[in-house]
């Protein structure tokens, strides 16, 4: 009686890891024509990362005190005004010609 059920849970726990192998192929090539972004995190194996900003304490201009706020209105205009101010692209030189680059 024993190997029978030792038997029965063998057999089910093989058809759950080829079900669950045979989902994730498919849904792999799937996301390949409908979903790359899903693919490629998978691929990499990275995990998706966000911010979530529902709160947010700032210092208005003109102002010494922080102020802390939960607006959505609010919170967005001060994520883009950080992003069009403090958090721009890196200055490096450009060179356009052989003779622009520092000489050693």
């Amino acid at each position: 009686m024993l190997q029978l059920y030792q038997q029965l849970y063998k057999d089910q726990k093989t058809k759950w890891s080829t079900d669950r192998i045979n989902y994730f192929i498919e849904r792999r090539n799937s996301d390949l024509s409908n979903n790359q972004n899903r693919m490629l995190n998978s691929l990499l194996n990275r995990k998706p990362r966000h911010i979530t900003l529902d709160r947010l304490i700032y210092t208005p201009e003109g102002s010494d005190t922080p102020v802390y706020t939960t607006k959505a209105q609010t919170i967005a205009e001060q994520a883009r005004l950080h992003f069009q101010t403090h958090a721009g692209s890196t200055s490096s030189a450009v060179y356009n010609s052989v003779e622009d680059l520092p000489k050693p």
